[in-house]
């Protein structure tokens, strides 16, 4: 089922977008949490979502703002080994 904004339905996951943008627009869409109302929670203008939808890369500051308006916050955490060196 589509969620509509403003008559439209909302904006899907972009292929090939970062993982953790990817991700953190899955925990928007499970908390039923329009990009309107995390741009406004968060600070930002609904253009701006629009573009990280699409591929454009944000900031940390913007990314946290976003995350907390989800009840999450940035964590910085040890890479896991892949067996590599």
């Amino acid at each position: 089922m589509t969620t509509r904004r403003r008559g439209r339905p909302r904006t899907t996951i972009t292929t090939g977008l970062d993982p953790a943008m990817a991700s953190l627009f899955r925990e928007l869409e499970q908390a039923d949490i329009t990009d309107a109302n995390a741009a406004t929670t968060a600070g930002i203008s609904i253009r701006c979502m629009g573009g990280y939808r699409r591929g454009r890369e944000p900031n940390i500051s913007t990314t946290r703002a976003l995350l907390n308006a989800v009840g999450l916050d940035l964590a910085i955490v040890e890479k896991k080994s892949n067996g590599h060196s």
